[in-house]
């Protein structure tokens, strides 16, 4: 099943351009999915118990308008047959009849106390999924192993966390975006990887370069070495 959710664009989740932070973009796409969970089960709160939680793995969001305060729009997700380890899901924004925002994400599930991804057989949703043959899975950034040059560094801190103690996944689009220049533009697209959490405290190093196309590249790295994320941004003049 298709669900759906009406809204009003938050000016607080606005950037210096009066438009929607690609980090609020995510959240209104995920809403959406989180609220067709609480409605229909099993809640976060039943997973919980059981000893699972998800995490997204990859996510792919292209935008065809930039997104204003106060705009009311219309969230819709459905969730679409998968297999093995990855459960797919679907987004989209409209404004109106026009589809102004389209996602796909890949979802995995967890084993609370082992962090042992779980088979898609092991979750048993109260909604039906769609079939959609048309799909377009998200990009796989690649990045040049070595020689990368450092923009940065972050600490992840309290107001980056949710209740799975790790820093939230809409978070990693504030945090890249702080490496770009948006004055008079808007990311019209980006894909993010996701590899390693990063629980509070967790120090990362920020690196970057630019692609063929354009696009700026980034990968995060833990102070353990390990690849917290690698991410591809694409922007747009407004």
């Amino acid at each position: 099943m298709i669900y759906r959710y009406s809204f009003t664009v938050n000016s607080h989740s606005c950037d210096y351009n009066g438009i929607a932070r690609p980090s609020a973009v995510m959240t209104y796409l995920q809403e959406a999915a989180n609220l067709q969970v609480k409605t229909c089960g099993p809640t976060y709160e039943d997973m919980k118990a059981t000893g699972q939680f998800f995490v997204l793995s990859r996510i792919g969001v292209t935008m065809t308008s930039p997104i204003y305060a106060y705009e009311d729009l219309q969230a819709e997700t459905w969730a679409v047959p998968s297999r093995g380890f990855s459960f797919l899901r679907c987004h989209r924004l409209l404004r109106g009849d026009e589809v102004i925002c389209e996602a796909t994400s890949i979802w995995a599930l967890l084993d609370m106390a082992t962090r042992r991804p779980l088979r898609v057989t092991e979750y048993q949703p109260n909604f039906d999924c769609v079939e959609t043959p048309d799909i377009v899975l998200p990009d796989r950034v690649r990045l040049g192993r070595e020689g990368l040059p450092s923009l940065g560094k972050y600490t992840v801190r309290y107001v980056d966390t949710d209740q799975n103690e790790h820093m939230n996944n809409t978070v990693y689009a504030d945090m890249l975006c702080g490496f770009l220049d948006l004055h008079g533009k808007y990311v019209n697209r980006f894909s993010i990887n996701y590899f390693q959490e990063a629980p509070i405290g967790t120090h990362l190093e920020i690196f970057g370069e630019t692609g063929e196309g354009g696009e700026q590249l980034f990968r995060s790295v833990r102070e353990d070495g390990e690849t917290n994320v690698e991410a591809s941004f694409n922007t747009k003049k407004l």
